[in-house]
């Protein structure tokens, strides 16, 4: 009677987990900034499996801006490199140049972006990715992840 509430209990398990894991999207909460409006991660949660991560945002400087975004692994990082900031610790997926907004536009409404990398994470576990602005790494909306090795869909 043990060994078949365990079976049943570690098929349960074995199910959430291969439905959560497949072409997973997890979306940020309302944590927008006036730059950035929303993040999503789409795409297999598995080790090397593609992900691709999309940036809502607003187009509302009159000077070009930097966005990057980048992803750790927090459980692999030493004392010394919790101390550095994340941008320059952290994996960079990609980074882009939002043109400025022209002057004539500034009092219209905001022209609304869309940013995409695609990236691939080696190894299981649990992630941290941020978008940010380089120059201003507070300005910034992130999302943590984790990938799980041997679910397919």
């Amino acid at each position: 009677m043990r060994t078949s509430h365990i079976s049943g209990l570690i098929a349960a398990v074995l199910i959430f987990v291969s439905i959560t894991a497949c072409g997973i999207q997890f979306r940020s909460p309302s944590d927008e900034t006036e730059l950035f409006k929303s993040i999503d991660l789409s795409g297999d949660l598995q080790p090397g499996a593609e992900l691709t991560v999309t940036i809502f945002l607003t187009r509302s400087y009159p000077v070009p801006v930097i966005i990057a975004c980048f992803y750790e692994m927090p459980a692999r990082l030493t004392k010394d490199q919790q101390n550095v900031a994340f941008h320059e610790r952290a994996t960079k997926i990609g980074e882009t140049l939002l043109q400025p907004l022209p002057a004539a536009n500034r009092s219209e409404d905001l022209i609304l972006e869309t940013v995409t990398f695609k990236f691939a994470v080696a190894d299981p576990g649990d992630f941290f990715l941020a978008c940010l602005t380089p120059a201003a790494p507070e300005n910034r909306l992130d999302i943590s992840f984790t990938t799980v090795a041997g679910i397919s869909n």
